[in-house]
């Protein structure tokens, strides 16, 4: 016989929800159940249900959640997911579970249409029916729209997006807002019903999506939450983590080249592979974007634009994040990208010894004065054979310090609107009065691109196994103009495309280490370490006299 009290089992229902959940809450599977399955009813009214058997996916986020719950004494998370996961089934029954073990809550779920509204209170309803009696609460209303539990003083309630000011008014304990990145009236939903939410312990805010490209809220919600900024928590869930996305593959079948750059890089079985493919010619008439929105394997996949192909593939800078072993050269360059915080970009630093570039440091709240200080530390410090830098705008002024400074052998300025380079001596060449296009690229910045991704295409390569530069690198498109040379979108025009996007500073100090060739220096005649002393003394005297030292 076992000693568990009756208190101690309630207790562990009130704070073990994967526990609760496999005993208490009942739903409708995606497919055709049988008697052996697991977890099915033997109760006549839970025939066709089975108990919630928590999924990998949904076991992470509780993780998650829990782990932000434990730490800041709240829940802020946003959640990038790919499609039929279980996200929603898991959000709905954690609040209800929280709801019904406390008293004076308030649970309040916004979705996007009317169709998902109705199937996730009847989940709710279906999850209340069938709760076992001595845990489901007392209710005094149960409609279309609303649970309301008398005893607790608590209500669970349901809108569609659709309505502006719905739970403005409000005060809300548990918050979850399902497909944020396709609710009609966002930004109102932003400024309104979320903040109904109070800034209080034991609250909880869980916004989940599918991508729809860079829409106003979710896309910039999510790169801030990369980037730590403010309280939301990122969580990202690819589509290989469901069991069921899974086909057998005939023994015919072949994985194409981007198929088996995808095995190696998450692990996948040839299995899931002939699913993706599948899924793609049958469900998306081959179109390979929509689908990688639909089930990102990473977040650089889920914000791809459909109709806008990014000029960097985010399956080859996937790949070079997760390169390991690559042989790097001797020769360092670095790209520099300045910025001044009250712009609302980053000063971004990319390091790179040949095939490898593992390092980018970004930075924010620096004048001209501290990034110069900057490079010049890390000129003296990892001894570059050329730092490259954006001279447009603050970029000039960072140049003429370090020059005054004495750098101006590694330093090289680039203006990234000047003609690519070899353009005015090919147009020579041809000795005639031919005013066409002198290069195949627009501008010199055009030509950095496609250098860069030359570089990348050719494996093995390695780049910074970083989030947030793995967005800045998928996020400029690309067009060919009327002479039909390449021209690399403008930040201006992305930012005037998408509202909010984040200046993709990291993607630019990549390209710039592409500006020039860069050959190891031969060894000067001179002894090294006299010349090391004179140019460094030279040189810090210099700074010194600027700075006022």
């Amino acid at each position: 016989m076992s000693n568990v009290t009756e208190a101690e089992i309630r207790k562990r229902y009130a704070t073990d929800f994967p526990f609760y959940a496999s005993r208490n809450l009942w739903l409708r599977p995606k497919r055709k159940l049988h008697n052996s399955d697991p977890g099915v009813g033997a109760d006549p009214k839970k025939r066709g249900l089975v108990r919630l058997r928590m999924n990998r996916a949904q076991l992470y986020l509780h993780e998650r959640a829990e782990q932000q719950a434990r730490e800041t004494g709240k829940v802020r998370l946003i959640v990038l997911k790919a499609r039929q996961e279980g996200i929603s089934t898991y959000v709905a029954g954690r609040f209800y579970w929280k709801e019904t073990f406390r008293f004076g809550k308030r649970v309040f779920i916004l979705s996007h249409e009317q169709d998902a509204t109705d199937n996730l209170f009847q989940m709710v309803k279906r999850y209340h029916d069938n709760c076992h009696e001595l845990l489901r609460p007392s209710t005094s209303r149960s409609n279309a729209k609303e649970l309301a539990f008398d005893k607790l003083d608590c209500d669970y309630r349901l809108a569609t997006a659709k309505t502006k000011d719905i739970g403005r008014s409000q005060t809300i304990h548990y918050f979850h807002w399902s497909e944020v990145a396709f609710s009609p009236n966002a930004v109102d939903h932003q400024e309104g019903v979320l903040q109904a939410v109070p800034d209080e312990p034991g609250t909880e805010v869980i916004m989940e999506s599918t991508a729809n490209g860079w829409d106003p809220v979710f896309y910039p919600m999510w790169q801030d939450a990369m980037e730590g900024k403010g309280e939301y928590r990122p969580v990202f869930i690819p589509w290989f983590w469901m069991e069921e996305y899974s086909k057998p593959a005939p023994d015919r079948f072949q994985p194409d080249a981007d198929e088996k750059t995808l095995m190696q890089v998450n692990d996948l079985t040839l299995n899931q592979i002939f699913w993706r493919r599948n899924k793609i010619d049958s469900d998306f008439k081959g179109d390979k974007s929509r689908f990688m929105r639909e089930y990102p394997s990473d977040p650089e996949e889920a914000f791809q634009v459909t109709g806008t192909e990014s000029f960097f593939s985010p399956l080859l800078v996937k790949l070079a994040r997760k390169a390991k072993n690559v042989t790097r050269s001797k020769t360092l360059v670095v790209g520099v990208d300045p910025a001044v915080s009250e712009q609302g970009d980053r000063t971004a630093i990319l390091f790179r010894w040949g095939k490898v570039a593992p390092r980018i440091d970004y930075y924010r709240g620096m004048d001209e004065v501290a990034i110069a200080r900057l490079v010049a530390d890390i000129i003296e410090e990892h001894k570059p054979v050329r730092v490259f830098i954006d001279s447009i705008g603050i970029g000039s002024g960072v140049c003429a310090m370090l020059k005054d400074w004495g750098y101006e052998k590694v330093v090289v300025r680039v203006n990234s609107a000047s003609s690519p380079r070899g353009a005015i001596k090919a147009n020579k060449q041809k000795k005639t009065n031919d005013t066409g296009p002198k290069s195949e690229f627009k501008n010199k910045r055009a030509q950095m691109f496609h250098d860069a991704r030359q570089w990348l295409i050719d494996q093995p390569n390695q780049l910074p196994d970083d989030d947030e530069f793995a967005a800045d690198m998928v996020a400029l498109s690309y067009k060919y103009n009327f002479n039909n040379q390449l021209q690399i979108e403008s930040k201006d025009d992305l930012k005037r495309r998408i509202k909010g996007v984040r200046s993709p500073d990291g993607c630019d100090a990549f390209t710039l280490t592409f500006a020039e060739p860069v050959r190891i220096p031969k060894p000067d005649v001179r002894s090294r370490s006299d010349k090391y002393i004179n140019d460094f003394a030279k040189k810090q005297r210099s700074r010194a006299g600027f700075m006022g030292a």
